[in-house]
């Protein structure tokens, strides 16, 4: 019950992080991303990386990340996508764009940081009515212990 009560509340956190920076994206244009996204990261230690894609799921931002958790020793081997990355064939760009709002992928080893996590996908549209998909991956480890 423990387990259960921990994983209810870290899904319940990153929930609320999403839709807060997605509350923040759909009031700027494209070119105000990235700050936004930086933002983010700096204040929710839970976050490894941010990055939106577009409807054909390229990425459309660089991706922005929490160095301090990509500064592991493990890390020289990873590296995270670049704007331009074709990330169309992942499965959090797929259920998306099949029409579900919002997707959470099953934990797995990050290429960005070689850390357990999550991502979070959630397709948004911004003010001026262009659709775009933000892509959170959240820490499992520090905050499940044994992971997601």
């Amino acid at each position: 019950m423990e387990r259960f009560s921990r994983r209810h509340d870290y899904y319940d956190r990153i929930g609320a992080s999403v839709q807060n920076i997605i509350n923040q994206l759909k009031t700027v244009s494209s070119s105000g991303f990235e700050e936004i996204l930086a933002r983010a990261v700096r204040e929710d230690d839970n976050l490894e990386c941010l990055y939106i894609l577009g409807l054909d799921g390229v990425q459309i931002s660089d991706t922005v990340c929490n160095y301090i958790k990509l500064m592991r020793p493990k890390s020289q081997l990873f590296r995270p996508a670049h704007r331009g990355a074709d990330l169309s064939l992942k499965e959090y760009y797929l259920l998306i764009k099949a029409g579900l709002a919002r997707y959470v992928s099953d934990p797995y080893t990050s290429q960005a940081s070689g850390n357990l996590c999550v991502t979070v996908s959630t397709r948004f549209s911004t003010q001026e009515g262009t659709d775009y998909i933000l892509c959170a991956d959240y820490d499992c480890e520090d905050n499940l212990g044994s992971g997601c």
